[in-house]
């Protein structure tokens, strides 16, 4: 059996420099909805409108995808479990911060983040391959007398070595047993941020052929 990667969703945001949020409302409902996004009903938008007014959460929907916005962050995000069309929405979002925002993306983009997260079916128990893992792992042993019961490790976390979750230039890479089905698959989260945008949206695109080089890395080290 082959890996089996299912992906449950996908959200890349876009964050600036600029001291206020850029994306006002209602501007940029306009902005959205002259490109053919849906957009909430005017009875369900505020009706105080101005340079320091914003909207917050979901803003708008299309092709499967959702926008989101959060003025508190400088955060403009677009979701969804497709990698395609969350990568067609997210240019249209870059495109956007250009015109009508005017926002220099060379200069006040502060840094593109991706969060995404799957389950990955495998022929291996992934309980088994961590406990193998775990053998190599010394310091489990003085653990396990401290616990009072013979340790194993549930997973790992993987980040760049020497950086820190504060750096633009960062990822983080969960993986787990699934919980449902420990026996049968993974669950992953990954975070993967840089300053630059085309690293992230070609990171998302191979995303699925990376997926799959981790874990079979991963159960090679774990026979």
């Amino acid at each position: 059996m082959s890996l089996q990667i299912a992906f449950e969703k996908h959200k890349l945001s876009l964050t600036v420099t600029s001291f206020f949020y850029p994306f006002t409302h209602p501007e940029l409902v306009g902005a959205l909805a002259k490109r053919g996004f849906t957009v909430p009903p005017p009875s369900q938008l505020p009706s105080e409108v101005g340079p320091r007014n914003y909207l917050g959460g979901r803003v708008a929907t299309k092709s499967g995808c959702s926008v989101e916005a959060d003025a508190d962050r400088k955060i403009l995000a677009a979701s969804g479990a497709d990698i395609g069309q969350v990568l067609a929405i997210f240019e249209e979002l870059l495109e956007i911060a250009e015109h009508p925002f005017e926002i220099d993306l060379d200069s006040e983009l502060d840094y593109v983040e991706l969060l995404s997260n799957m389950v990955v079916g495998t022929a291996q128990s992934p309980l088994r391959v961590f406990e193998c893992i775990s053998k190599d792992m010394k310091c489990l042993g003085r653990i396990s007398k401290r616990a009072g019961s013979e340790v194993s490790i549930y997973g790992f976390r993987l980040m760049p070595r020497g950086s820190t979750p504060l750096r633009r230039d960062w990822f983080d890479i969960r993986i787990e047993p699934r919980v449902s089905t420990p026996e049968r698959a993974y669950y992953m989260d990954i975070v993967y941020r840089k300053p630059e945008a085309t690293l992230v949206l070609d990171f998302l695109k191979q995303l699925h052929d990376k997926v799959g080089e981790i874990i079979l890395a991963l159960e090679e080290g774990g026979q």
